[in-house]
């Protein structure tokens, strides 16, 4: 299920997940149900970054 909040914000996590170098992004919990409360929840996500060597993820 895709929420609207993603939906209206899909420019913006664009841009956050290219200058993060985020290559998939995963939500879960209450905004993935029909309990999603858009003033009192919080989003819970979670991110695959893309294969990078490691002292560059520290200079991202």
């Amino acid at each position: 299920m895709e929420h609207s909040i993603f939906e209206t914000n899909r420019t913006a996590l664009q841009s956050i997940c290219e200058k993060y170098r985020v290559s998939k992004l995963f939500a879960f919990g209450s905004v993935t149900t029909v309990r999603f409360d858009y003033d009192k929840s919080d989003l819970d996500l979670m991110v695959e970054l893309e294969h990078m060597p490691p002292f560059r993820k520290g200079n991202t």
